[in-house]
């Protein structure tokens, strides 16, 4: 089974995650072109993305729980996507013919082996040739924000074929094959723009990104495929807990922190001991006019510790809380997902097999005074907080993972 849910030499890329292009600003960095990326709701980053010549648009969420690049074909009957790929619109595309399936909770994707060009529009030299993708004809009715899925995890899942990064670096594109990631907050969707804008760097950093001189680096267990680390220690206001999990895994297509249910309880009844709280289909809200009295989480990985507070690990509005954590089935990790990658600006080498660390800048929201926020505040007045929370999270589960964790003991 699959992780997945929900980037020098002569150039490099960087993209940030609103409408308007932006410079970079930290000396040093290489030149790099900027493109259109969203912010679905704090669980989806996606940005635009061609294929092959001429080239075909679509867009592409960035997730770190897969290595499998996917769009969909034009023969997709129940793709949710805006943008199908015509194959006999492009010279450079080739099938492989090989039929592959990929695992969805309870839904499956299934798309043919291929290899075609891939690029960014805004980097003429950012491109990739014969990359292998999958071109999606079946999706068994999952939706997504995006067309389809840029994976992020390591080569190693391919049969001897390179990702997106790797192929980058083997055709010279790029020094080295690693990728940064800046996720901002805008997690009702509030916001015209956030400063700094969310972005993915292929083969480059941006350290004005962060608001410390270097990264922390943790080791990744490079032989599951995947961005696993250990989990030496948690703790809760310097209290430890004991947890099942041995692992970390990073993953930016997940929206909550999950895990173990057994270790998801110990979290949440630990956080919510001195709080008025209530479940809602397995979700759980606090009463919380200000985050005083809830507790920092510490999460010791590689003998590193980082810390979680609960500005990250909830979603506040109108008085109460969201506590973002999952339980899901067969995980022997715990899911260090966007919620810690809010927090964090991150680095993840390929080559070295690390995940650099720092604390990231603060985001700055743009406040939208047209409809959107007019919307949701209408709904915040009549007390729906926890209603429209649990709409989007329900929304939002279809696309999460089903993952098998065991792959470690391989």
């Amino acid at each position: 089974m699959l992780i997945f849910s929900l980037l020098a030499l002569s150039s490099s890329l960087t993209i940030p995650l609103k409408l308007s292009k932006v410079s970079l600003n930290t000396e040093g960095l290489s030149p790099s072109s900027l493109a259109k990326i969203e912010n679905y709701y704090n669980t989806k980053y996606y940005g635009d993305i061609y294929f092959g010549t001429p080239e075909q648009h679509f867009t592409v969420s960035f997730d770190t729980g897969s290595s499998y690049l996917w769009i969909p074909s034009y023969e997709c009957t129940d793709c949710s996507a805006s943008n199908f790929f015509y194959t006999n619109e492009s010279s450079t595309y080739q099938s492989l013919v090989t039929d592959v399936t990929m695992k969805y909770a309870n839904d499956n994707v299934t798309g043919i082996a291929s290899l075609e060009k891939v690029c960014f529009r805004d980097s003429s030299h950012l491109e990739a040739t014969n990359v292998l993708f999958f071109l999606v004809h079946n999706t068994s009715g999952i939706s997504l924000p995006s067309d389809g899925i840029l994976g992020l995890a390591f080569s190693s899942k391919l049969n001897g074929y390179l990702n997106f990064v790797d192929s980058l670096k083997d055709q010279g594109k790029i020094s080295s094959s690693y990728f940064t990631l800046f996720l901002s907050n805008n997690i009702l969707g509030d916001y015209i723009a956030t400063e700094p804008e969310s972005s993915i760097s292929f083969g480059d950093y941006n350290m004005s990104l962060t608001s410390e001189s270097d990264f922390r680096y943790v080791r990744i267990y490079k032989k599951s495929g995947y961005w696993f680390s250990g989990l030496d220690k948690f703790a809760i206001n310097g209290k430890t807990v004991n947890l099942t999990a041995k692992y970390v895994v990073f993953h930016s297509g997940a929206y909550s922190i999950q895990g173990p249910q057994e270790d998801i309880e110990k979290m949440t009844d630990e956080i919510t001991k001195k709080a008025y709280c209530y479940n809602l289909n397995n979700y759980i809200f606090c009463y919380c006019s200000s985050y005083s009295g809830y507790p920092v989480l510490n999460f010791t990985v590689d003998g590193k510790t980082f810390e979680l507070g609960p500005e990250h690990y909830t979603v506040r509005a109108k008085g109460w809380c969201m506590l973002m954590f999952e339980s899901v089935e067969n995980f022997q990790a715990i899911a260090l997902s966007q919620p810690f990658l809010r927090k964090y600006y991150s680095l993840f080498d390929l080559d070295n097999g690390l995940v650099g660390l720092a604390l990231a800048v603060e985001t700055v929201k743009l406040q939208n005074s047209t409809t959107t926020t007019t919307t949701t505040s209408q709904v915040l007045a009549f007390g729906a907080v926890g209603i429209l929370v649990a709409y989007l999270v329900r929304k939002i589960r279809k696309q999460q993972p089903e993952a098998d964790y065991n792959i470690l003991a391989s």
